[in-house]
């Protein structure tokens, strides 16, 4: 998969909690910061395409989804493995750290 899955509230945990490794970027159109993280994920949705699934969810309209998983503020990307949460990264960071902690959580067991 080298596209970035719209996740809902409904369909969030069939897909996520379900398994399997994730990246999932939850974010809000007002989000000036956001739109300097969304192309990180693009770039790890491609680079991993084989072994990642990429999700995004709109918390303006997904809010149960947002507050489930203990999102306070945009952008938040949290890192999912075997449907279980294994890391947040809270605000924005440097490129380098998004991949290295894909790579540190799952990319290696």
């Amino acid at each position: 998969m080298n596209e970035i899955e719209a996740l809902t509230d409904a369909s969030f945990s069939q897909r996520v909690e379900a398994g399997g490794n994730w990246v999932v970027y939850f974010w809000s159109a007002d989000c000036r910061p956001c739109a300097v993280v969304e192309p990180v994920i693009r770039d790890l949705a491609q680079l991993h395409a084989s072994i990642l699934q990429v999700g995004s969810v709109d918390v303006d309209s997904e809010l149960r989804t947002a507050l489930s998983n203990r999102v306070m503020g945009v952008p938040t990307v949290i890192l999912y493995k075997d449907g279980l949460p294994v890391e947040y990264l809270y605000s924005t960071y440097p490129p380098v750290v998004y991949h290295q902690k894909v790579e540190e959580h799952l990319l290696h067991p």
